[in-house]
């Protein structure tokens, strides 16, 4: 019996049904991809922070800011870090091999295991004892990470606001926003104002911190 392919089967699915049936494949790739990965949840920016400065981060690969549910996924894993309050609670852990330090920040009133500012820093003048991750090296969202030339973090994030450099030959550039019509995150949670500062000494960045500023 000869079968006439111009005329719909049972055993062809309509169009709508084959692009169904890929977005369900393709998004069961991604979730798998996650897992193999370690099921680290990755910070992914959201429609409206496409149109944001290039210099708005989401987060560390790891954990994201203002995530209470990527911030409890990093905390079980990773299990709780050294810990210091200035008013602010400040969550320490280091990378693989001890020469790095991450430093996560909860305001008052911030939803659990939600960190509102992150700093990556060397851990040279560090205390000892802090809980190590898998990280070999924390990056942020934007791929900024230490060692970083200034040239390198210009390109990332743009031409700084504000150039500094003091008595002990750092150099600081500073990123600032507080308006919601350019950084819609502000909105979205209800804060005065985004600040990213890289510090570099002799000419790599040594430190970076970055998030929302406590009201």
């Amino acid at each position: 019996m000869r079968t006439d392919l111009n005329q719909p089967t049972a055993s062809r699915a309509a169009p709508g049904t084959r692009r169904t049936r890929f977005f369900l494949a393709s998004a069961l790739l991604v979730l798998v991809a996650s897992f193999a990965l370690g099921g680290e949840c990755i910070a992914h920016p959201s429609a409206s922070d496409s149109a944001a400065p290039a210099y708005i981060e989401t987060g560390i690969r790891g954990v994201a800011l203002t995530n209470a549910k990527s911030g409890e996924h990093f905390l079980e894993k990773n299990g709780i870090g050294t810990t210091s309050d200035d008013g602010l609670v400040h969550i320490f852990y280091s990378n693989t091999s001890g020469s790095e330090i991450l430093d996560l920040v909860r305001h008052p009133g911030d939803v659990r295991d939600s960190f509102s500012e992150m700093t990556i820093l060397s851990s040279d003048c560090f205390p000892l004892g802090t809980p190590e991750t898998a990280n070999k090296e924390f990056v942020s969202s934007k791929g900024v990470k230490l060692g970083l030339r200034t040239s390198e973090v210009r390109q990332v994030l743009g031409k700084p606001h504000e150039v500094r450099t003091g008595k002990s030959g750092r150099t600081k550039y500073k990123y600032s926003c507080n308006d919601p019509a350019k950084c819609p995150s502000l909105a979205r949670y209800n804060l005065p104002t985004y600040t990213a500062i890289a510090e570099f000494l002799r000419g790599r960045l040594v430190r970076y911190s970055f998030g929302y500023d406590y009201p």
